[in-house]
């Protein structure tokens, strides 16, 4: 219902009733809405984000996943390596390697049919992290259109 100050606001009897129908057609347009099955809404576009992954500072996959999320894209994050920071201005960066894991993700992913309409690449530090874009391309190779 219409919280009670907001009937003071209004004034009189003719205008409260205007009011009404609007939120009633309000609320009849949200359950029709809620009905719908999540099959008849288009699936997002969903691109693969094969790079680097910094705790502190702006960078890398922090940055690039909520872009992606404000274009009305599903981000997918598949670290290649590990940071404790980005690598411009700290020191003594500390790494742990993920090419072991990438190719063990992707192919969990082709087991469970996951498909991509892109692949983002960033940062790939050694020839087993482009080992994991370059498997990555091969698996899905309309994401390159």
């Amino acid at each position: 219902m219409i919280p009670a100050p907001f009937w003071y606001i209004i004034g009189n009897n003719s205008g409260l009733r205007s009011v009404r129908r609007k939120t009633c057609a309000f609320r009849r347009s949200i359950k029709q809405f809620a009905r719908r099955k999540l099959n008849d809404m288009p699936a997002p576009k969903r691109v693969l984000c094969i790079m680097d992954m910094a705790a502190v500072g702006r960078s890398s996959m922090a940055v690039v996943l909520p872009v992606l999320a404000a274009c009305g894209v599903q981000g997918c994050p598949l670290p290649s390596v590990l940071l404790s920071s980005h690598t411009g201005g700290f020191t003594c960066v500390q790494r742990l390697d993920a090419a072991a894991f990438g190719l063990a993700a992707l192919d969990h992913f082709v087991a469970e049919g996951v498909t991509f309409d892109g692949i983002y690449t960033g940062y790939l530090a050694n020839s087993a992290k482009f080992e994991v874009a370059r498997r990555a391309l091969s698996l899905w190779p309309d994401a390159l259109k």
